[in-house]
Formats: structure tokens, sequence, C-alpha cells
């Protein structure tokens, strides 16, 4: 028998009739909320065209998507008072990072990524630098 899907205990957004607003957004994130906001307006520097995105997951709750076209530049899982953000890059935006002023902050979270055919994954939180993340984002949008 299949053991039911259980929601993650941490999500600010679980129920599913409740899409988040900015308002709730600021309110849920708490003093994490303007490093996401850093990361988010960085992006949307990088590439304007980009469109935010909610999607809904039995697991999450809801999560957001800045997508560029139909490429999704990174995920963000609100958390109650943090957030977690995931990106993956592909070889050539490793590269570059690695080439980067951020080089030896890469270098050390290259251990914990995850690699899938598409790229490395890379996690962060509400506690990581927004720079690094935004270096991040950049090097995709470019690669």
């Amino acid at each position: 028998m299949k053991k039911p899907i259980q929601i993650d205990p941490t999500a600010a957004f679980p129920n599913q009739a409740d899409r988040p607003g900015e308002d709730d957004l600021a309110r849920a994130l708490g003093p994490t909320h303007e490093a996401f906001a850093q990361i988010h307006r960085a992006a949307r520097a990088d590439a304007p065209a980009a469109t935010w995105e909610w999607q809904y997951s039995a697991r999450s709750g809801w999560y957001g998507m800045l997508m560029l076209k139909k490429r999704r530049l990174f995920y963000f899982m609100p958390r109650v008072g943090d957030f977690r953000l995931a990106i993956i890059v592909g070889g050539k935006a490793l590269d570059a990072l690695r080439r980067g002023p951020q080089a030896q902050a890469v270098e050390a979270l290259l251990p914990q990524a995850k690699r899938y055919p598409e790229g490395t994954a890379f996690e962060f939180t509400g506690q990581s630098a927004p720079a690094l993340v935004s270096a991040f984002v950049a090097a995709k949008i470019a690669h």
C-alpha cells in the first residue's frame, strides 16, 4: 500500500486554494525576504523578459519559478521564515563561475552539488549571500 504524500511541514504556503501574493510572501519569509528580493531584482535586470510563475506541489505547497521563455532559471520554495532556491547550471555556466570572482565559493559548493544529465544542481537558502546566488543566475542566463 502506498504511503500518502505528506506536505513539507516547513512550507510557507501549503493550501492549494490560497495562491500567495507579494504581501503574503514578505510576511512568510520574514527577514529573508530582502535576500530573495535582491536575487529576484538582479535576475530580472539580467533577463528583463523573464516571467514569474507560481506552481503547486502536493509535497512542497506553492513554489515559484523564474522563467525565460520555456527555460527555468531557478526554483524558489518559500518556507516559514526562510526559503530554498534551486538552480541547475550547465557545463559552460559552471566553467564561467569557476573562472569568475566567486570561484572560491563555487568550488566550496561543488562537493554537495548534485549532478544530473542537464547540469549541476545547487541549492541555496535565505542565509546564502545574494551576490553569490545572483552570480549563478547570471551565469545560467549567459550560457
